[in-house]
């Protein structure tokens, strides 16, 4: 249910966190309380306005769904991760 609330760039940063992870050999047993940080480069979330328009933004997940911080925590919280998260709007570079 909280998947179709959530903005295409949260969902690509969970995809790409769990490759990532098995690209280096480690699961989420290894990383789950370890010191790890998340640093996430993110661009303005266009989703929101998509989001508005649909009857879906009722929903109490879309709040969570087109924010930048939440996109970052997400992945620390999904792996366990107790390190520093932050996520950086540097709009087109990102």
């Amino acid at each position: 249910r909280e998947a179709i609330h959530m903005d295409p760039q949260q969902r690509l940063v969970l995809e790409n966190g769990y490759t990532a992870m098995h690209s280096c050999e480690m699961n989420r047993i290894a990383l789950e309380g370890s010191v790890t940080g998340v640093f996430l480069g993110i661009q303005a979330l266009e989703f929101s306005e998509v989001l508005a328009s649909a009857p879906a933004a009722q929903s109490v997940f879309a709040s969570t769904g087109f924010n930048h911080a939440i996109a970052c925590g997400r992945m620390a919280y999904a792996l366990g991760m107790q390190g520093p998260c932050t996520a950086y709007d540097t709009a087109c570079s990102a």
